[in-house]
Parts: C-alpha cells; sequence; structure tokens
C-alpha cells in the first residue's frame, strides 16, 4: 500500500511495522511523516535518502510570479512599421515614466499568449495578434524584490484605439523614428527588443 510513494526508487516502511529505525547496510532510513495517496491520509514512515529529498511536482507546487509582455506594431504600406510606446505612470513603484508595451502577471491556467493578449484587451482596450514564434525572455530585478522572470512576444495591431488608465501617455511612433528617442527613456532592454523583434519578423514574412 505504500508502493506509490516508493515509485520510482527507495523503500517506504510503515512506522506502525517497524518501530524501530530499520538498520540495513545497503539503506540508510529517514522518519517522516508522509502523505499516502492510496491510503488517503498521512502516514508516519520510513524512508531512504533518495525519497526523503525527492518531492514530485503534484505533492509540492510552487507559486512564483511570472510576466509576460507585448510590444506591439502596425504595418502603415510599403514595409513601413509604427510601434505602440506606452509611459508608465509616474508613480508606478517599477520603472516610473518609463515607456514599455503591455503586460503583466500571468494567471493561472493560462498560455503565454493568452495572456498577452488578456492584457492588452484588459489594459490597452484593443485587440492584437500574437506571434508565439518571435519572443525573448527577461528577468525584473530589482533591489530588495523577488526576480521575477517574464517572456516577451512581439504582437500586431487588429483593432481598436489604445488607452490606458496605468500610463500617462499613448503613442504610436514610426519605427524610423524610434532611435531618436534616448534609450534612458524606455523599460531596460525594451527599444532594443522592438528592433530584433520587426527584424525577425521581417526575416520571417519575407517583407
Amino acid at each position: 500500500r505504500l508502493c506509490d510513494l516508493a515509485r520510482p526508487f527507495g523503500i517506504v516502511l510503515d512506522k506502525s511495522d517497524f518501530e524501530e529505525k530499520p538498520e540495513h547496510k545497503a539503506f540508510e532510513f529517514v522518519e517522516q511523516i508522509r502523505k499516502i495517496e492510496s491510503i488517503g491520509e498521512k502516514k508516519c514512515v520510513w524512508v531512504t535518502k533518495e525519497i526523503a529529498g525527492f518531492h514530485t511536482r503534484e505533492s509540492r507546487k510552487e507559486s512564483p510570479e511570472v510576466h509576460v509582455t507585448g510590444i506591439c506594431f502596425k504595418e502603415q504600406g510599403d514595409g513601413n512599421y509604427e510601434v505602440l510606446l506606452a509611459k508608465r505612470n509616474h508613480d508606478r513603484p517599477l520603472y516610473p515614466e518609463k515607456y514599455e508595451g503591455c503586460g503583466g502577471q500571468l494567471a493561472v491556467a493560462e498560455t503565454f499568449a493568452d495572456g498577452v493578449a488578456r492584457h492588452y484587451r484588459a489594459e490597452m482596450n484593443i485587440k492584437v495578434q500574437v506571434f508565439k514564434d518571435i519572443h525573448a525572455f527577461y528577468e525584473i530585478k530589482e533591489p530588495e524584490t523577488p526576480l521575477i522572470p517574464g517572456i516577451k512576444f512581439l504582437c500586431k495591431f487588429v483593432e481598436g484605439t489604445p488607452s490606458s488608465e496605468n500610463h500617462s501617455e499613448i503613442k504610436w511612433v514610426p519605427l524610423s523614428e524610434l532611435d531618436n528617442i534616448p534609450d534612458a527613456d524606455f523599460v531596460p532592454g525594451h527599444k532594443e527588443t522592438f528592433k530584433r523583434f520587426l527584424e525577425q519578423y521581417r526575416v520571417n514574412t519575407g517583407v
């Protein structure tokens, strides 16, 4: 009845059957209280070291904060693009008054692409197409705060009028003018990622 816990390796003994610590030259046992799925309750058991330090994803699920972000553009014809820039409000704790795309926390049971599309609908009031094959990993690292991993995607504007209460300014900027805006005005890495993503989009589409 303890075999589920013992798989795929190791030995588990019910402490009610072996009150004293088992002695064996090949195995060292550790006393633990573990939930036994086949029994449906917690039991005091002796387990070998491999099991003592091993936890499956089902028995121990972490809950890290994961972010998703979109970088949005629209085509103006003749190979010209405009990029959507949103300046964060001055009272935002993280990157105040910096230009960014749109994003935030990933919800439970939500794909990365669905999360990006949801944030654009909820925060910017626009519909976007998310290119899942054009993405990059990033990390939010700030003093005295936990590290937040994230994934950034290229998005194409579909419809709507951009607006947001979380941003003091929202504007479409021709790609040709992006270099005229200082790097320091952007969330770290955002400007260079924009340019790299659009170049990758050109290569993928043959434009």
